[in-house]
């Protein structure tokens, strides 16, 4: 029996049907290799990550076109011994991404890496809560500071802010006119940032932390 398996293992290998690889076929791509394609496709996300601010646009169709395209890498690598361990390494590349695009206030940044994140591993578990947080700030009011007041007849120094408010929810822009302490449209102001440079506000549905700060600042920059 022992014999019979040797000579079955020795006519395999003669003709080619106990080998992995084909004579003369390029060997199959590492993992470093299979990382760098599939980085060479996300390269512009991860640029747009490093560039964000919180109010950087971010168009819908880029889902399905990067989905599109990866799920054509994933086909043409995932035969690979050496798939697991690339694809891996990208999805940690994509979660230090959405790490990055939650500092920077962005959900509809976090939304898209999340729904990239999800086509290479569809059970990850930290997914869920960086889409709860995006979902709740991608309906974030963007605020503008259009000017300020300071009343001199005031015991004690005050200053209030003439804000133009966007709602994304209801597409409305509000006008109001707000001081420090003071709630609006589900924000808070917090404090003055320098000597009217720009404003702190609270994001009351999340906690989250925004700085505003006035054109006539920026351009001083």
């Amino acid at each position: 029996m022992c014999a019979f398996v040797l000579l079955l293992l020795a006519g395999c290998r003669e003709n080619g049907t106990g080998s992995a690889q084909p004579p003369g076929s390029p060997p199959p791509p590492s993992a470093d290799n299979i990382q760098a394609q599939f980085n060479a496709i996300l390269a512009p996300l991860y640029e747009l990550v490093e560039t964000a601010n919180a109010d950087s646009p971010v168009a819908p169709e880029l889902s399905g076109l990067y989905g599109t395209r990866l799920e054509e890498a994933r086909q043409k690598l995932s035969s690979s011994p050496a798939y697991p361990e690339g694809v891996n390494r990208v999805i940690n590349q994509l979660e230090d991404s959405l790490r990055a695009a939650r500092d920077t206030q962005n959900g509809a940044l976090v939304l898209l890496l999340c729904d990239i994140v999800r086509r290479l591993d569809p059970n990850n578990a930290r997914l869920p809560r960086f889409e709860k947080w995006g979902e709740m700030v991608k309906n974030r009011p963007v605020v503008v500071i259009r000017g300020w007041y300071e009343p001199r007849d005031t015991e004690t120094r005050t200053i209030y802010a003439f804000l133009e408010v966007f709602t994304p929810e209801d597409g409305k822009v509000h006008h109001v006119q707000v001081r420090e302490g003071e709630e609006f449209l589900n924000l808070r102001f917090e404090k003055t940032i320098g000597n009217k440079a720009g404003i702190r506000l609270i994001y009351v549905v999340t906690g989250d932390e925004i700085e505003i700060y006035s054109p006539s600042w920026r351009r001083r920059q």
